[in-house]
């Protein structure tokens, strides 16, 4: 009668178990039956027992599996319409242990107990109570909701122990393979006796007497323990997620041996509310929330696929919102640090989040991981046996397969926070060819989606650039992204590694090249008018703080040469790349050389210098250079530079000037003025000339002046000594103020004849030589003050037209040159005025203007 034979007496519930033991042949005497047919079924019998034994043992590829097998039954044995004011649907697994019971395992829940036909199912293999229809994929009903159909599930606790108990109900029986039956045991049950009822431990039979369906497994080996504990840990990270897909169960409790237990559960406004949350609580040891949690948000979206046929599956999407937030018990939000990702997500320049791990397929418990940022959810998979993977040859999970595209391109149309981390949430390259298809799928479908994250909001992969590598890279960092997307249409994204840049690259992003740096370099508009060098250049000179915009300078010359001269000749047989053939045609046309009047040039626009020249006064060169006609970089500049800039500046000829270079530029802003006087209306003699305002224009008239007389004397000292080469003149060398070096002759005694032909002034050196004996002075105007204000006059117009030398310290020869330069009358002749003294002549005619006051410098 312990045993659970006869079936006439005991309760309901212990008839049933004898009926199944009966229907087992079990305590049936077969002497009557011929030998032969007592052995067959005997043979029958081992066969049958030796099958189980090897589904139980076998089928799953972790011991630990049944684990998900009781949340699946907890799932499909609670009520799909639950009364008003009915307990949350909620499940607890544990393990314990006690001196009789040196290591078990516990599984409760709050459902409405086993029915006969539930009883039955796990006494046999394939005869579950919860067969769904397989002739549509849409097909719902109780039945439909379903997880488990095999009736096989139940076998897995048999993986780690040999005597599994039930107590449902009036239920209460055990399995039990080390007994009487033997391998029968396996799918037959024995009822339990009062005394191994009360033998069982307390918390089994708390349980049991407050209404729960309770699963006692006393673990086969005491190591187990530590296994089960494990995978408990692995439900609440890895498979936390099976919470979103139960229709039913709300709440699970795991608590391991050794450690804290927790709850994981569900916090949303329905089942097709568009975001949820899966808490994991630490509890105490009654069950009692001890405070800290720990909320993982998700997007829910569920799509049912479009088709011509009623087999439309219906899928639902589970994208993790963000990083998780810790709760303490205090109350307190704190960010829970991310870890390091396996979905390969990448931290984006406007700081959104990452995937943090990869998700699951689902039938409402795990299956497996493929390879997804997102949870997939789908009850019609049709699973093999052991629920580990899908059959690859179903139409229903082709079917499934081939609408994930739609769905996940559907998810991100409607979610733009699904969209804007799309190719994050996409995850890893897929291993399985079967759902390679599916990621192949999505990747065609993402073309068009703004699912990358810049700093400039989520853009489409056409609109996206890549940072590049090397010195381009290096100069991407320098480039504001707004000057970028301004420029180039596109926005820089934070992608960093390989795959990641590969995988862009074939929805149509673009590496950061030769053509997008002449476009922002030249971009010319909006917070930029002028360029971008002009804005810093601009910006630094009303602060006079350079330095910064030094180093960012001497960094864009350092990559244009390692772009320019490195990749240019490195491979002499095969030439320059395209890109680097563009920045060559390019180059003159970039405004990215500042100068020290504020403003920026390009090569396109006339010489750069690197230095003033070496031989003449730095300050009468630096005074051109801040009226702007002498365009020499700022000093503090060139120092900044490095090799690799340097070899770039040399190679564009932007070097020291020479005196030839300074010379033309002084005569340059001389003709230009002298042109500018000849169309102005000669109203009046006194304001002949453009007038003179600034300082800066001041002093840089006066500086052209210093240095065209610098090397008129010069060269006029070159002709005097080449006339008279044995003669011992008394003339004294050319002494005039700041004048760095050279002596008489040289580049200095050439420069006038090389700047007039450089100015197309003088068709050959013969006709320069003349002109700048006789002529150069029609050229000149001097700054001067006047009874109109401001003007420009040519010297002989002036009070004191001796100014720009002293004549008393020149030799005679000389002063009649300086005379004949400035258009006076010969010493001592009738026009002269004055008494004939050589360092003052006034010509009579002159009697309004006077020469404006000479700068100390020049």
């Amino acid at each position: 009668a312990e045993c659970g034979g006869g079936i006439g007496g005991g309760s309901r519930e212990e008839r049933v178990i004898a009926g199944l033991r009966k229907r087992r042949l079990v305590d049936e005497a077969f002497g009557d039956l011929p030998a032969h047919v007592s052995d067959g079924i005997a043979r029958l019998s081992r066969s049958l027992c030796a099958a189980v034994e090897r589904l139980a043992s076998d089928l799953y590829e972790s011991e630990c599996h049944f684990l998900y097998e009781l949340v699946q039954n907890a799932e499909d044995a609670h009520a799909q319409e639950r009364p008003a004011g009915a307990a949350q649907p909620s499940l607890s697994l544990r393990l314990g242990s006690s001196p009789k019971w040196p290591a078990y395992f516990v599984s409760d829940n709050n459902e409405a107990g086993f029915s006969d036909t539930d009883i039955e199912a796990i006494c046999d293999i394939s005869a579950s109570s919860k067969k769904r229809p397989s002739s549509q994929l849409g097909s719902a009903g109780p039945a439909a909701a379903n997880i488990g159909c095999k009736g096989i599930g139940f076998k897995s606790v048999f993986t780690v122990s040999d005597k599994p108990y039930v107590l449902s109900g009036g239920f209460t029986f055990c399995f039990d393979v080390t007994g009487p039956l033997g391998k029968l045991g396996y799918v037959t049950p024995t009822w339990l006796s009062p005394a191994e009822l009360k033998a069982l431990p307390t918390e089994v039979l708390a349980a049991h007497r407050a209404g729960r369906t309770v699963l006692f497994l006393p673990l086969r080996h005491p190591k187990l323990a530590a296994a089960i504990g494990r995978e408990m840990e692995e439900m609440m990270d890895q498979g936390r997620a099976t919470i979103l897909f139960l229709k039913r169960l709300r709440r699970i409790e795991l608590a391991p041996l050794h450690a804290r237990a927790r709850a994981v559960y569900w916090e949303g406004e329905g089942a097709s509310a568009a975001s949820a949350a899966v808490v994991v609580e630490e509890l105490e040891a009654e069950g009692a929330a001890a405070g800290r949690q720990e909320r993982h948000s998700y997007h829910v979206y569920h799509y049912r696929a479009t088709s011509s046929s009623a087999a439309a599956p219906e899928l639902t999407l589970a994208f993790p919102a963000s990083a998780p937030s810790s709760i303490a018990g205090g109350g307190t939000d704190a960010t829970v640090e991310p870890a390091t990702t396996a979905a390969g997500g990448c931290d984006n320049e406007d700081g959104a989040a990452t995937v943090q791990r990869l998700e699951s397929l689902f039938c409402a418990l795990p299956i497996r991981c493929v390879g997804f940022g997102f949870a997939l959810h789908c009850g019609h998979f049709d699973l093999v046996a052991n629920r580990g993977d899908l059959h690859h040859g179903s139409a229903t999970n082709r079917a499934i397969r081939d609408a994930l595209g739609e769905a996940f391109a559907a998810a991100c149309a409607a979610r733009p926070e699904v969209s804007a981390r799309a190719l994050a949430l996409l995850g890893d390259p897929v291993a399985d060819p079967f759902w390679r298809v599916a990621r192949e799928e999505i990747l065609e479908r993402l073309g068009g989606v703004a699912c990358v994250a810049t700093a400039a909001g989520p853009r489409r992969p056409d609109q996206v650039l890549l940072r590049g590598r090397g010195a381009l890279r290096h100069l991407s960092e320098l480039l504001p992204s707004e000057l970028v997307l301004a420029s180039c249409g596109r926005a820089f994204c934070g992608a960093q590694e390989t795959a990641q840049e590969r995988l862009l690259r074939r929805l149509g992003a673009e590496d950061f090249g030769p053509s997008h740096l002449c476009r922002c370099l030249m971009y010319d508009g909006g917070d930029w008018p002028g360029g971008w060098v002009k804005g810093m250049w601009s910006k630094s000179t009303d602060t006079n703080d350079n330095q910064e915009v030094f180093r960012v300078l001497a960094t864009l010359y350092s990559c244009l040469g390692s772009v320019m001269l490195n990749n240019s000749f490195a491979d002499p047989t095969n030439g320059p790349s395209a890109g680097v053939t563009e920045i060559a045609q390019l180059l003159p046309k970039l405004p990215i050389f500042p100068l020290p009047n504020g403003d920026c040039t390009c090569l396109a626009d006339g010489q750069v210098y690197s230095a003033p020249c070496p031989e003449m006064s730095e300050r009468w060169q630096r005074a051109l250079g801040d009226l702007g006609a002498l365009r020499l970089l700022p000093a503090g500049l060139v120092r900044a530079l490095d090799g690799s800039a340097g070899r770039l500046l040399g190679a564009l000829a932007v070097v020291a000037a020479g005196p030839g270079d300074v010379a033309g530029v002084a005569l340059g802003l001389q003709v230009r003025a002298a042109t500018a006087s000849s169309k102005r209306p000669r109203a009046s003699a006194l304001r002949a000339g453009p007038s003179v305002q600034s300082r800066s224009d001041v002093e840089g008239r006066w500086a052209s002046l210093a240095i065209l007389r610098e090397v008129w004397l010069h060269r006029s000292s070159s002709s005097a000594t080449a006339a008279s080469p044995s003669s011992s003149s008394t003339a004294p060398a050319p002494t005039a103020a700041g004048c760095a070096g050279g002596g008489a002759g040289g580049a200095l005694g050439t420069a006038l004849r090389d700047a007039l032909l450089s100015l197309g002034l003088c068709p050959n050196p013969e006709e320069a030589e003349r002109f700048a004996e006789t002529s150069l002075g029609s050229l000149v105007l001097v700054p001067s003050r006047g009874a109109a204000g401001p003007a420009q006059l040519p010297p002989s117009r002036l009070r004191c037209p001796t100014l720009l030398g002293s004549a008393g310290c020149l030799a005679e020869d000389i002063a009649a040159r300086v005379d004949a330069f400035l258009g006076l009358p010969p010493l001592g002749s009738a026009g002269a005025g004055g008494s004939g003294g050589a360092t003052f002549r006034a010509p009579a005619f002159l009697a309004a203007a006077e020469a404006a006051e000479v700068p100390p410098a020049f």
